[in-house]
């Protein structure tokens, strides 16, 4: 224990003597959570969030939302206007998430393409659908080359049923899944 702490003492004075150094590590520990594109949350710290605030509702006996957030057809965007206009998209979906949740959301990108995720901490189904169907709306009305829309599919977590948090992200992209099947640009929920 001891040894451990000097360890860190030492590790402490070097950064003190070596600022950019310091710097360096801030930036690296920044992008190890974040997404370089979008400036989000990047997937690798999706799932340990997710398992933290599910673990919240069930001690707190507490709603959870999860909302699954794909574009649509943007393969076909991207093949047609190249990466540059595609990562534009991408950063402006972002944005516009971000902006309609409350501070104590999360929005992560979710895997390296055209996912997103958005965990609601003591939301219900109810409130779930209309921060997706404000997303949904706003998105819709976004000025890009072409019209750009978004399939969300949204799953809520009521205890005390018996369940883990990866049920409730296979309801969610069970939703995701629908919205797709019925069409794109919509919004399909379930709670659990």
């Amino acid at each position: 224990m001891l040894e451990g702490r000097r360890t860190i003492q030492r590790f402490q004075k070097v950064l003190d003597e070596n600022p950019a150094l310091a710097r360096y590590i801030q930036k690296l520990e920044k992008e190890a959570v974040k997404d370089s594109l979008t400036g989000l949350f990047n997937s690798n710290q999706f799932k340990p969030f997710l398992k933290r605030e599910f673990e919240m509702a069930k001690r707190y006996n507490r709603a959870v939302s999860l909302i699954l957030v794909d574009i649509d057809n943007f393969k076909s965007y991207n093949d047609k206007y190249g990466h540059v206009e595609g990562d534009k998209v991408i950063r402006n979906i972002g944005r516009v998430m971000k902006r309609k949740i409350r501070g104590t959301d999360y929005v992560f990108r979710y895997g390296y393409g055209e996912e997103f995720a958005i965990i609601l901490p003591s939301t219900d189904l109810k409130g779930a659908r209309q921060v997706a169907e404000r997303i949904r709306r706003t998105i819709e009305n976004q000025k890009f080359r072409e019209k750009v829309t978004v399939s969300m599919g949204v799953a809520t977590y009521l205890p005390p049923r018996e369940m883990d948090y990866l049920g409730l992200l296979k309801l969610a992209d069970a939703q995701l899944y629908r919205a797709k099947q019925e069409g794109k640009n919509k919004v399909c929920a379930f709670s659990g």
